[in-house]
Parts: C-alpha cells; structure tokens; sequence
C-alpha cells in the first residue's frame, strides 16, 4: 500500500548522508516557528528511535563560542531565544570554563552559551535504518526510480482518482497519495503539480574529517 521511491542506486545517498551529524535540540531556531517546532519534536523522536536502531550517537553538549565582543554581546539574547525554545538548561558560561571543558581550545574566548543537549549521530545509518524498518512493515522500496513526470489519471467522467508517477525509462507507479521527501529537489518535484510556492537553493559546505586518533582533542560539539 505504501512505496517508497529512490532516485538513486540506495537509499541516503543525498544529503541525508551528508550532514555535520550534529543532533541538534533546535535552542537557536526562531521561537514559534516550525522550525522550532519539528526540531524539538524531532529530538524527543531520535531520543527513543536512536538506542532502538543501535545508531551510534552521543550526546556530549554543546558550547557556542564568542571570539569577539560583538558575538559576546549577543549572548544574552541568544540565552533568552534557547529559553524560548524550551532548552531550559542552556546557560551562559565564562572563558574559563569554556578552556576547563576543552583545555586543547584556541586562547581568546571571551565566553560562550553551554547547551548540554547537543549531540552527534551517525548520519549513514538513519536513512538506512528507517528503510530498513519500513520495508519490514510491508513497504515497497523502488531504488533507481527517479521521477521524470507526475500526471494525473482520470476516469471517464473527468474525474481524478490517482496520480502516475512515471521514472526516466517510463516505468509507472500508480498513487492515490504523494507525499514529496525529495530533499534538495522537493521544488521540482513540486513544480510537477504545477506548484511554484518554493525554491530550493543548496549551498555546498565543506567538512574536514580528522583521524579517530584525534578524538580527544575535542570534547563537545563546537558552534
């Protein structure tokens, strides 16, 4: 009743895979947006879902850093916008501490916000472990299914009852419902129900990846 279709060869091979891998309590979305919103519930979510997959994750705390006075000075605000989200145990914390907590740290600091809910995972696993799942419950997964085209299908009397879903070599999955998880491509596969409300524009970070012996230089999840 329900398939799931992947334009590449597995699923997570996007930017699902790609991410800093930071478990992220949303402290600094903007309070009440849905942001804000599907960050902490997505937190309570991956709480329970993390152990039960065994994908490896920790949770070592946060610390936002302030290198200058200007960063320094936003902290208060920042403190009161974490409050706001309900990260009530987010706090300011002293250059002191800050180098106490990580002695291998850079001098200079003037200060920072400690939020200790911050976490890593590991970002491979979680699309495959949710897959997984899904086609154990009875999912159809189709892999190599990138979609070209979205048309209706009506009947006789004009009327739609489902919609075709239609791959690059003219396979056709038939749908009553589509619920859009294209990712960085979400706007075009929008644009095929002749909806142009969004576009995506993704920016491509660079990410530094050290040897496991460097572990122990940093203890936290550094911002």
């Amino acid at each position: 009743k329900i398939a799931l279709l992947e334009a590449n060869s597995d699923v997570g091979m996007g930017t699902s895979k790609a991410s800093t891998a930071i478990w992220h309590t949303g402290y600094d979305a903007k309070p009440g947006s849905l942001e804000a919103k599907l960050l902490r519930r997505s937190y309570a979510l991956m709480a329970e879902y993390l152990p039960e997959a065994n994908i490896a994750h920790e949770v070592l705390g946060g610390l936002l850093i302030a290198w200058n006075q200007d960063q320094f000075d936003t902290l208060p605000k920042l403190l009161k916008q974490a409050h706001d989200n309900g990260e009530m145990d987010v706090r300011m914390i002293s250059a002191e501490e800050i180098h106490v907590r990580e002695p291998h740290i850079s001098k200079g600091a003037l200060g920072g916000l400690y939020v200790p809910g911050e976490g890593i995972l590991c970002t491979f696993s979680v699309p495959l472990a949710m897959a997984y799942q899904a086609v154990e419950n009875g999912v159809d997964l189709f892999l190599n299914f990138q979609v070209s085209e979205i048309r209706p299908s009506t009947m006789d009397d004009g009327r739609q009852t489902t919609w075709s879903i239609v791959d690059g070599q003219s396979s056709i999955v038939q749908s009553r419902y589509i619920i859009n998880a294209a990712g960085l491509f979400s706007d075009e596969i929008n644009a095929m129900f002749g909806k142009t409300s969004f576009k995506v524009t993704p920016r491509r970070g660079q990410l530094i990846v050290y040897d496991k012996m460097a572990r122990p230089l940093v203890k936290h999840v550094l911002l």
